[in-house]
């Protein structure tokens, strides 16, 4: 309480990072009861205090107060966090973390001190390249282009990295992460309206995203075929773009509020019953463009009304007589819970409900489901060592099963899991639930 005067009669200086008096609040509202130390995954891999959420508000507040400076050190605590919000779903206070560190990490960027500052290549990336689509798959052609020459694995043959440019480590890193991949053309392509063969049950408005149209489109073209089955119009509006959820975690939170502008004028054209992502970050981003463009008087009713159209695919096919077209799949399965779609917005159960209902299906729940795989969005670009680990307990647990398919409702975290599955050999199979419905539907 003495700390909340302080703030309001103006004891508390203004310190190297700016938070207004209700900002200021949120970082008080953390009681240090220790709740979240447990459901953090990078402090249960540290244990280290300052790698908790509870550690890094209060060096957020020790750094409004001017009571630290901003050292390497300091922001390495700071970003070393996933953004996974599962300290969020745990908190009793209700602490907005993931607000709290968004505001933090915008500020942190506009002084100099963002999280890619030591990275110009992957700067460049997250905000040149990764949202435009174009770009991307041009990025990924030349990518393959590299492989199929040998460049890359002559390269990666000498055990000195150091004698290379420092672009170019950082370089081998990203591209480490990135899929085998071939251009190919999806029945939805140059398409804005697809109708159902059958009954139209509702209209859905549909977000590509970057990841999956580049990187995983069999998952994008399977979720369309499911929504067009259970007799959905799809509308894929063509000026739609990035969902903006990796600049705003990263600090570039203008790249993100006109990316959900952009989007918002995009589907607003339709008359959409719903607005559907089969990316957990998209649509938790999509569903937080209220939040994000509150002071904006030209576009802040607009995004309430459209946040309040966002459902994860999960969450409508759920909604849909998805048990009318289900065939058997004899298959031992278990389901990963992506962060973003368990801590963020709290569905757990209808992605579990989805799998269990498809005939001769063995469900086995995953050990620490609900703990990150270290994906993240481009956390595991930043921290590879961190997400390794992460990596490594979540590939663990999945052994654990027994398991012939390992299910997950996030791009990224697909993307994470084939990595670490084909890196170790194992002989386990990874698919986005888009994909096993699809298999079961015999679309």
């Amino acid at each position: 309480m003495q700390q909340r005067e302080a703030r309001k009669a103006g004891n508390v200086s203004d310190g190297l990072l700016k938070f207004s008096d209700a900002e200021f609040e949120l970082l008080l509202d953390c009681v240090r009861c220790g709740f979240c130390l447990v459901s953090c995954p990078v402090f249960t891999q540290t244990f280290d205090e300052v790698d908790s959420p509870r550690g890094r508000i209060h060096l957020l507040r020790a750094l409004a107060e001017r009571r630290i400076s901003i050292t390497q050190t300091l922001l390495n605590h700071l970003y070393s966090c996933l953004a996974c919000r599962a300290c969020q779903a745990t908190c009793p206070s209700g602490v907005r973390y993931a607000f709290i560190t968004e505001l933090a990490r915008a500020e942190l960027e506009r002084k100099g001190f963002g999280v890619t500052k030591r990275n110009k290549l992957l700067r460049l990336l997250i905000r040149h390249v990764f949202p435009y689509r174009k770009r991307f798959e041009l990025l990924i052609r030349f990518v393959e282009a590299c492989r199929k020459a040998g460049l890359i694995s002559m390269v990666k043959r000498f055990e000195n990295f150091s004698i290379f440019p420092k672009a170019l480590r950082e370089w081998l890193q990203i591209e480490e992460m990135l899929p085998s991949t071939r251009a190919k053309r999806a029945f939805y392509d140059g398409r804005t309206v697809i109708k159902p063969r059958q009954k139209q049950r509702m209209k859905v408005g549909f977000l590509l995203g970057c990841a999956s149209e580049v990187l995983l489109k069999d998952v994008n073209e399977a979720s369309i075929k499911v929504l067009l089955e259970l007799g959905c119009e799809v509308i894929i509006p063509e000026e739609q773009t990035c969902c903006g959820a990796i600049a705003m975690h990263t600090g570039f939170d203008e790249d993100a509020k006109r990316f959900a502008k952009r989007n918002i004028e995009a589907f607003e054209r339709y008359d959409v019953d719903a607005i559907v992502s089969n990316a957990a970050g998209c649509s938790t981003a999509m569903k937080e463009y209220a939040q994000w463009l509150n002071d904006d008087e030209a576009f802040k009713e607009r995004a309430k009304k459209f946040s309040q159209l966002v459902y994860d695919w999960t969450e409508i096919v759920a909604q849909l007589p998805f048990y009318e077209h289900m065939k058997p799949l004899p298959l031992r399965v278990t389901y990963d819970d992506p962060c973003h779609l368990l801590h963020a917005q709290g569905i757990r159960e209808e992605p579990r409900k989805l799998i269990r209902a498809i005939p001769s299906i063995e469900f086995v729940e995953l050990p620490e489901a609900e703990m990150c795989c270290g994906g993240a969005g481009v956390h595991g670009m930043l921290f590879r060592e961190l997400s390794m680990e992460l990596l490594e307990r979540k590939l663990k647990n999945i052994k654990e099963t027994c398991a012939q398919v390992v299910v997950t409702a996030n791009t990224g975290c697909k993307l994470q899991l084939q990595y670490g599955i084909k890196k170790h050999g194992l002989n386990v199979r990874v698919m986005h639930i888009a994909e096993l419905l699809a298999l079961s539907f015999g679309v």
